[in-house]
Parts: structure tokens; sequence; C-alpha cells
């Protein structure tokens, strides 16, 4: 026995079409939402180090917005429906584990610690769950359990052996029955491309080999409406990367119950191959015209690519002068006009405020409470400058600084950076003041390439105002010091998120040249190598770190080298059984007075036990010389210990508890660091 297409209707529609394809219309508009107001929710924001923004220019308003789509804290009063479910559970479970179904189903469990306090506990619908069943049964179709079946039943866990009464109980157990039932796999799949009639660029018989390779699915594959759905997109998707955007597929896929198997034939029609007629920009008020033609993808006369679509939208929206972008067919090019083989395209876009003001609040066991007050000013006078102002204090540093960033300087792949900044640094070993101001030009071999150079001269005026150091004063090093010097960097980064990464590695080499032929107080030159690595599998992720750095005052020694200046270890991002820059030469009261050579290296493997709760374990070395280019890793000082995260919008905020394992004397035994972020 057999049924035409498969037991879900939605997976095999008979025709699919589409004037742009799925993976060219990544619209921005759909992914910029207006932020939620705060209402009166100042101490739980202070807490958590949340930012606050504010876009100038806006219509007034007694209240700002949250930045980074924090959700809204509504304590609302709601009568209680139905007992609360404290746990789901599954049964028959073998080819699917019970995350993958949970994350798909809506019922949910109460959490064993939950953080979100103002959220009420979840409770049981019956409605709800009974649409869960076939939830259930959509996730094993996805991977070709056509006849998976699921049930459910209720257990009070106050009375598990009495029978369930939704109106008596308080509490209530889901338990899920699962029967997987057998796999459905790939008997044939054909794929048969259509004429496309009269054409002037016909397709080649390369491309036709190139679609039937995408259509290809070895038989005995398992076929569920996941690879259904995927090689329908691939297929469509390369249609319209090859210049075919109203490419459809007719045909369908049967199913043989009694035998497991599934036949797929499709007819490709790949329609008129189309070129590029024109591309019309609108909704442009402040930012000039050239600033969004450079920055697209798409030619006039040219053949139409799908991926040019995204692509263009993604770089215009990183300019962060849009916040939308939508390209799409002109209205013309959508009622059929295009049959001569061109298309018109039209850019939509609406432009960001100008100019913005963001504010945040936290705390960290180093620096203590501190605060944060920046200042965006988009299109500073015109082809995209972007002008930041900032402004902060801690009990560590405060300051301001202002900095002018110049992109597609002498082209796409280079910018040029300008900063200026003035700032009071309270140190264990010092307090100073410090001023400085830097150029700099980074360049990368394409926008999307992990490879970054940056290079340019640096200017730094420091005056030690208070030494906490009790040593003579050639050990301390002057108290007042000028110090140019040019600085190059080279950054390689393949991670898959830059605040989170579980995937990836980075490597960086730093080096710094300080010279009396620049009006330098000192010449010297600073060396620095990171290596950084991450592997996850599962709700695990072992992130590594190995970094060097040697400071070589030519013909002079550390007594030479500002307390500003010099190499220093331990503390929160550091090595965590150490205070902060407590690892390393110290004087009669263990004050730091710094380094001239510095090795660090840690691992750490952090466990995702239950969104947003991670565990962590981890291991920290290091030790710092008073001469450089002097490395010891057989005398190294390691530390140890357990940590806590938990993910929130700004990134996570850690926990750790360092313990030294072996302890110079008179070291604190262990450390509590809390801050926000990963160590690395």
């Amino acid at each position: 026995m057999s049924s035409r297409a498969d037991p879900r209707p939605d997976i095999a529609p008979r025709a699919q079409s589409s004037p742009v394809p799925e993976p060219a219309r990544t619209s921005q508009r759909q992914r910029v939402r207006p932020v939620p107001p705060i209402r009166s929710r100042w101490a739980l924001l202070a807490l958590l180090g949340l930012s606050v923004v504010s876009p100038l220019g806006a219509e007034p308003s007694a209240e700002p917005a949250i930045e980074a789509g924090v959700e809204e804290l509504e304590f609302l009063e709601e009568e209680p429906q139905g007992p609360v479910v404290v746990a789901i559970e599954w049964r028959g479970l073998e080819t699917l584990d019970a995350a993958t179904l949970e994350d798909r189903i809506a019922t949910t469990a109460q959490p064993r610690i939950e953080l979100r306090f103002w959220r009420q506990p979840p409770r049981l619908d019956l409605f709800t769950l009974e649409d869960d069943r076939g939830r259930i049964q959509e996730v094993y179709a996805e991977k070709g359990h056509f006849e998976a079946r699921a049930s459910y039943s209720l257990i009070d866990p106050d009375h598990p052996d009495a029978a369930f009464d939704p109106e008596d109980a308080e509490r209530v157990r889901v338990v899920f029955d699962i029967t997987e039932g057998p796999v459905t796999r790939t008997r044939l799949w054909t794929l048969a491309v259509a004429p496309p009639g009269p054409e002037p660029e016909p397709i080649e018989a390369i491309e036709r080999l190139q679609a039937a390779a995408l259509a290809y699915v070895a038989p005995g594959h398992p076929f569920g409406t996941d690879l259904y759905r995927e090689r329908r997109r691939a297929l469509l998707a390369w249609a319209a990367e090859i210049g075919f955007p109203y490419a459809r597929l007719e045909g369908g896929a049967t199913v043989d119950t009694e035998s497991h198997e599934a036949r797929v034939d499709w007819t490709l029609f790949p329609g008129p191959r189309v070129r590029l007629e024109s591309i019309a920009i609108k909704g442009l008020e402040r930012v000039a015209p050239k600033i969004v033609e450079r920055h697209l993808t798409l030619e006039t006369g040219t053949r139409y690519r799908g991926s040019a679509i995204g692509q263009s939208e993604r770089r215009l929206v990183s300019t962060g002068l849009f916040s939308s972008v939508v390209i799409q067919p002109t209205n013309d090019a959508r009622a059929g006009s295009s049959s001569e083989g061109k298309l018109a395209l039209e850019l939509d876009v609406e432009e960001s405020r100008p100019r913005s003001i963001r504010a945040s609040v936290g705390y960290g066991t180093e620096d203590g409470p501190r605060g944060e007050v920046i200042l965006d000013w988009r299109n500073f006078m015109g082809d995209a400058r972007l002008l930041r102002l900032r402004g902060f204090a801690s009990f560590r540093d405060t300051g301001v600084e202002a900095s002018l960033g110049q992109p597609w300087l002498f082209g796409e792949t280079t910018r040029g950076d300008l900063t200026v900044s003035a700032l009071r640094q309270d140190r264990p070993g010092y307090e100073a003041f410090v001023t400085g101001a830097a150029a700099f030009l980074t360049w990368k071999p394409s926008p999307n390439h992990p490879l970054t150079l940056s290079l340019g001269p640096g200017y730094e005026l420091s005056r030690i105002t208070q030494f906490n150091t009790n040593v003579d004063p050639e050990q301390r090093g002057p108290r007042d010091a000028t110090i140019v010097n040019l600085f190059t960097r080279m950054r390689f980064e393949r991670v898959d998120d830059v605040i989170d990464p579980s995937q990836g590695f980075r490597v960086e080499l730093a080096n710094e040249l300080g010279g009396r032929v620049f009006e330098s107080d000192l010449d010297y030159h600073l060396w620095r190598l990171d290596l950084r690595s991450y592997v996850g599998w599962g709700p695990f992720v072992l992130a590594t770190r190995g970094a060097i750095t040697t400071l070589d005052p030519i013909s002079a020694s550390r007594s030479d080298v500002p307390l500003t200046r010099r190499l220093y270890a331990g503390g929160t991002n550091s090595i965590r059984g150490f205070g902060y820059q407590k690892l390393g030469p110290e004087d009669a009261n263990n004050d730091p007075l710094g380094g001239l050579s510095r090795i660090e290296a840690g691992a750490e493997l952090r466990i995702r036990i239950h969104k947003p709760l991670a565990v962590v374990g981890f291991v920290d070395a290091g030790d710092v010389r008073s001469v450089p280019w002097t490395f010891r890793p057989t005398e190294l000082r390691y530390s140890a210990g357990p940590g806590l995260r938990i993910e929130t919008p700004i990134g996570p905020i850690r926990l750790d508890v360092g313990f030294l394992l072996n302890r110079p004397r008179d070291a604190d035994p262990w450390r509590v660091h809390l801050s926000v972020g990963h160590a690395f």
C-alpha cells in the first residue's frame, strides 16, 4: 500500500516557486524590532549590568529602552489555571533524545533553579498537551519515522498511585510514551529539468549535472521531511544563484507504508535566466547614495545571484546606518515583466537615528561598581564616519575617550581610526594619570575574512601621582614618562560566536616599537603572542589559552620602565587563584612591582546544565619575571577551581573561585571573582 506525497501535507508541495528564493530573502526588517519600554526596575538592571539606550532626537519619553531585546518584566496577577508542571519524563526514546523533543513542544516544566523569579510557574494545559502529541510526531517525521506515535499520562507526585484529577492536583508530572516505529528509507530520487522555453541563455550541460548532484540521495538513506525540505531549498537557491529566481519545483514524494521506502520525482522548471536591469534605492534621508552603492554586491547588467541579495542586506546593516534593509523585485517585476530576462530591484532602507546614548552599570570584584555612558554619532560629517564619545568610572579606572572611525579609507578592505583618551588609574602598586592618542590603519583581505592587520603610531603621557610600593626610587621607575611608539598587530580569528564561542580558534601576534628617535623617553620593543582554541561537543566546551609577552627596554633595565608599562598577572582574566596583579615580583609589603616577561596558560571545561546555567572547571598557570625574554615553564604558579555561568543578553555573568595549587608564602589560598564575559 502506498500513499501519495507524505503523511505531513506541508513538506511536499506539488509546485514551489518564489521570485526571490528563501536563502536570498534575509530581510533585516524582520529582525530589527522596536525595543520595549523599561518600567521601574532599575535595581534589577543594575544588578545584571544591563545597558540602557536612548536615541537622541527621538520623541520625548519619560522612560528609556532596554538594549538587546531584554524581555519585558511584567508583574501581573493572573488567576492560576491547572496544576504546576514539575517534570516532563519520556519513555521509549531510541532515535531522539529528550532535549530535542522538549525544545519542540509547548509544554514546559518548572526548572529546578529559577533565576527569573518574576515568572509564573508553568501550568498544565490539556489543549496544549494534545497539540504537543502532534508536534512530537512531526519531529519524528523529520527524521523519517512517519509511523511514530505519542501518548501521555499525568501523575500527581503527591499521590502517585491515585487517579489523576486536574481539579484537585496542585502539581503534575507529564510522562510521554513514544512508539518510534520503523524509519523510512529512500528508494529512488529523480530530477528532470524542463526546457526553459524561449531563452537567450539556456541551461548548460554542467549546470544540469550540478542540479542532479544536489538532488541525488543514495538508495537506503533515511528519508524524512528535513531531508526533503533541505534538498528543495538547496535546488531553488542554486537556481537563483545561476540567474533563475523564478525557478519552481513540481512533483512530490511517494511513501510506501509496507516496505517503508520513499520515492521522490521532481521536475525543475527554471523559467527565464535573469539579468539585473536596475536597482532603485528608496528611503534615504541623510545618508548619501554612494554609501549604499559601495556596499552592494549587485551590479546592473550582470546575472542575478540569489546570495548577493542577502550579502548586500547584511553589509548595509553592518554599517550601523540602517535599522532595516529589504531588497526585492519592483511591483512591475513581481507582476511578471521580467519575462524578457531582465529584473528590476528596489532597495528599501530605514535609516537609524544619527545619534544615540547608551548607559550601563555593573559590578566586578576587581573594579567594584562601574558605570559607562557612550554617545554614538553615526555618519558624522558624512561618508559613514562614526564618532564615539565614552565616559567610564570604577574604583580602578575613571576617564573619557573619544574615537573617530572612517570606513573605506582606501577602499573596502581598509579603515582608519583615531582615538584620544585621558584616565585615572588606581592600581595595587601605584596611582597615575595617563593621557594618550593613537591612530591606526586596519586592513582585511575581504570584509568577512578572518585575518586582520593593524598598524599605526601611538603617544602616551603618564604621571605617577602616588607610589604604593615600598622600594627605592630606582626600582619603582620614573614618575613621569612620555612613550611614543609604532605598533602592529596581526589577528586570525575563526570562531562561531565572538561573545560565547564554542568552536574555532584565534591567533594574535602584536608588536610595539618605541624609541628616542620618536622623542620617546624609552627605547623598547614589546612582543605578545596569544593563542586560543574552542572545541565543543554537546553541552561541553573545552576552551584553552596560551600567551607569552616580553618587553625589552633596549640598553636599559626594568628601573627605566614606568610602572604603567610593566607586565602584571593575576586576577579575573588571568591566573584566578591570585588577586589582581598579585602574581609576579613584589615589594616587602606584597605590592606588585611588575616585570618584563610574562607567560600565561589556561584550560576551562564549560558544561551547560540547564539554560541559562552552566558550570565550569578551570586550571590556570602563569609567571612574571623581572628581565626580558625569560620564560620558565617549570616554575609556573598554578590555580584551579569551579565556576558558574549565567547567560544574559550582554554575555555570561561569571563567578569563579580559584584555589592556589602551589601557593607562595604570604599569599591568600583562594580568591573569588565576579565579572561579565568569559576569562578567554
